[in-house]
């Protein structure tokens, strides 16, 4: 059976465990600016992304059945800084994706995001309205904006950690290395999130892919926590007798850009297209701190 061609545009470490996790699957083609060693057993295309015609005509030449969409800049603080250069990236170039994928009747996938706040009691499913209070929330929300009502895309909300090169900005690999290096890590205790990790994200948008299915989903844990709450599982985990672990709020850390406090989002929707979906928060550090000790090669076999 011939493989799907997907190329993923963007060469951080989603690409990365993309590529990791799914290459037993699909042949996979990654078009980035970044480092081509970080996929060298992948066909890797070095082009500069915001340059429409060179896109438009490479991918008329490879003909992919699905385009996943990663590229984003995620610093924040870069994104107020540089709200021009975070557009060209976070919306004009997805956008041009979008347009370019639905053009040529191919399926398109956007990697978005839960960074934005919602109205007070509000469910954060899927109809949720977003409310971003930032430059970066507000280049990706756009983006979703658009596609929201085309037939035939995907938009994934969704925040995931796992293990990438060193080069590739990597917080849940920067928390790691403090906890077992004995050093001080500070975790917010009043801003919450539902990570998810990167080998269980990666399986399920493949499986939806496998069910062609369209729309906004959310991907995500089952778990709504802090940051600190995070360190403090990951901690037990890596079975640390006495992890310096200190808590700090919000507003103590006198952000210079606002961030949102509750960016969880309800898994609901996906638990009842994919029943057996693993969102437990423990489960998943596990199977992520597997997988970095272990460097498995990935068979035919599911991660679930």
């Amino acid at each position: 059976m011939k493989k799907l061609k997907i190329l993923v545009t963007g060469g951080g470490k989603f690409a990365f465990n993309w590529t990791r996790y799914s290459n037993y699957k699909y042949e996979n083609i990654i078009v980035s600016k970044s480092d081509r060693h970080l996929f060298h057993e992948n066909t890797f295309i070095s082009m500069n992304l915001n340059h429409s015609n060179e896109v438009l005509g490479l991918i008329r030449d490879i003909k992919p059945d699905v385009i996943i969409n990663s590229a984003a800049i995620t610093n924040v603080n870069f994104c107020q800084e540089f709200p021009v250069e975070c557009n060209k990236v976070n919306t004009e170039l997805a956008l041009n994706l979008f347009d370019i994928a639905n053009s040529n009747k191919i399926k398109f996938i956007q990697i978005s995001t839960d960074h934005f706040e919602s109205h007070y009691l509000e469910l954060r499913n899927e109809l949720v309205r977003p409310v971003p209070i930032n430059q970066y929330g507000f280049s990706k929300i756009r983006v979703d904006e658009f596609m929201k009502n085309n037939p035939s895309s995907l938009i994934i909300r969704t925040n995931f950690f796992g293990f990438a090169p060193e080069v590739l900005q990597n917080s849940f690999q920067a928390l790691h290395h403090r906890l077992t290096s004995g050093l001080r890590y500070s975790g917010i205790t009043d801003i919450f999130y539902t990570p998810i990790s990167l080998p269980i994200l990666i399986e399920a948008i493949s499986k939806l892919i496998g069910l062609d299915y369209n729309g906004i989903i959310n991907i995500s844990g089952n778990n709504n926590v802090s940051k600190f709450s995070f360190a403090q599982v990951l901690a037990k985990e890596l079975k640390l007798k006495t992890p310096i672990i200190d808590k700090l709020d919000y507003e103590s850390l006198g952000f210079s850009v606002p961030r949102p406090k509750n960016m969880g989002l309800d898994n609901s929707k996906l638990l009842s297209i994919l029943p057996d979906f693993p969102g437990d928060l423990t489960e998943n550090i596990v199977l992520v701190l597997k997988h970095f000790e272990n460097i498995p090669k990935i068979g035919k076999s599911s991660v679930w």
